[in-house]
């Protein structure tokens, strides 16, 4: 089929258009920035008190005026009775003297320049990036071409009227998703909040745009929830690493534990077990101090057992033992490792709470309220140079740590197991009886399985 020499020509046109557009763009001079700006920017109208008056520019003329209102609002340094209005202006020089006339349109803050030690043209030619009035490579060019200089300031035309900025409005916020890493996000509550801010902030300039009058501000809008957007991506990422990783970002662990944590995919506490023993006699403190210290940092890998006697034979703690009071054939008796119940009970209860698969746990003969808490009957455990014994196995499939927090004085124990949870949640029941028998129970909601309730029975000879 022919193709008609009418549409031929109109092609040929189309593509001729932008060599001849870019044919006629000629350098933006410094008399056409002044008359350029001061006409899309109107600076304030007042009567000028001094007159300027420049060899080489005609008194009484537009340029002339608008000149001396430059001056007179200090957006030109007219020190000197030479303008040269018919020399090229650089693009940084254009740049701050839009600056200048923004700042009186309300966007001073928007396009607020801070200038370092450093060359004067960099921070004019850092905002105008920032701002998206320029992209890619806009050097500090001796010459401004005239379009290039109209583009600039229709997008500063968009933007002088919405005054949203991060660091000016919303301390704390950061401008781009690069300056989240100079941002101290290393606790929970600090990533909570900031993106608490973002979230609230999205949904204000939606909201905002929604009712916004004039298609100007509306863009405005538009860029700046784009901008949001990013932010709240990257700070969104950021959350939920943190949130599956809290124990890297709690300031309770050192780095020494953060770098275990890490090395052994270390996720969140799994579940405590608290002791105090704040009543106790001085020789139950030391035993159950000294012997605690025996299971902090301790390792267990999936399906590995925990035996309280082993652990304290290999930890070293067993010679720091002094003697007390002990329970022994159903007997008060004064012999060695009074107050090493103690220590089994705070590390069955942490265990327990744990969902962790109980082994091997006896309760006493004789139940002490003044030691182990009336409250809590039901989950102590005895132990005594082998057996009676305190045994758990590793049953969440992950690598599990245990850690001792204590109060100041080292009177309040609380061990926690450290790891991944194997459930969604755990329910604890409150103390049952049945006849003889107290019991305690725990339901499982497991990962990817049905729900399993599991009991403990303790009985007692005696209880004080």
């Amino acid at each position: 089929m022919k193709i008609p020499s009418l549409v031929i020509f109109l092609h040929f046109l189309i593509l001729l258009i932008p060599l001849a557009h870019a044919s006629v763009d000629t350098t933006l001079t410094r008399g056409d920035a002044i008359m350029l700006l001061g006409t899309d920017f109107p600076l304030p109208s007042s009567e000028i008190s001094n007159a300027f008056y420049f060899t080489d520019v005609e008194v009484g003329t537009v340029l002339s005026h608008k000149l001396q209102t430059a001056c007179q609002l200090e957006l030109l340094s007219c020190s000197t009775e030479v303008f040269q209005p018919a020399a090229p202006i650089s693009s940084p020089a254009f740049l701050k003297l839009l600056y200048g006339h923004l700042r009186f349109q309300g966007a001073h803050n928007y396009f607020a320049i801070i200038e370092d030690d450093q060359a004067w043209y960099e921070p004019y030619l850092a905002t105008a990036k920032k701002r998206g009035l320029v992209v890619g490579d806009f050097l500090p060019t001796i010459e401004i071409k005239a379009t290039t200089a109209k583009h600039i300031i229709e997008k500063a035309t968009l933007l002088k009227d919405f005054h949203y900025l991060p660091p000016y409005y919303f301390p704390g916020l950061v401008d781009t998703p690069e300056q989240l890493d100079s941002i101290p996000l290393n606790t929970l509550e600090t990533i909570n909040h900031i993106k608490q801010e973002y979230d609230d902030l999205y949904i204000t300039l939606l909201n905002s745009m929604r009712t916004a009058e004039g298609y100007a501000l509306k863009v405005a809008y538009a860029y700046n929830i784009t901008k949001v957007r990013a932010l709240k991506m990257a700070i969104d990422v950021k959350h939920t690493y943190m949130h599956a990783h809290p124990l890297l970002f709690d300031p309770e662990y050192d780095e020494v534990m953060r770098a275990l944590f890490i090395e052994h995919d270390i996720k969140e506490v799994v579940g405590v077990g608290y002791y105090d023993f704040r009543n106790n006699a001085p020789y139950r403190k030391t035993n159950v101090r000294n012997s605690l210290d025996n299971v902090e940092g301790l390792i267990l890998q999936p399906g590995e057992e925990f035996n309280y006697w082993d652990v304290m034979a290999t930890g070293g703690g067993l010679g720091d033992i002094v003697n007390g009071w002990i329970i022994l054939g159903g007997k008060e008796v004064w012999a060695w490792g009074g107050g090493l119940c103690g220590t089994g009970t705070a590390i069955f209860r942490a265990a327990w709470f744990s969902g962790l698969e109980i082994t091997e746990r006896r309760p006493h003969t004789i139940y002490y309220g003044s030691l182990y808490n009336a409250a809590d009957i039901g989950l102590d455990a005895a132990v005594y140079q082998n057996s009676p014994n305190l045994r758990f196995k590793n049953n969440t499939g992950n690598t599990i740590m245990m850690h001792v927090a204590w109060n100041a004085t080292r009177d309040e124990a609380w061990v926690q197991v450290l790891g991944t949870k194997h459930f969604n949640s755990i329910n604890f029941s409150g103390l049952e009886i049945e006849g003889w028998k107290y019991k305690r129970s725990r339901t499982l909601e497991l990962l990817g399985a049905e729900p399993v309730t599991e009991s403990i029975y303790s009985s007692y000879n005696k209880i004080k």
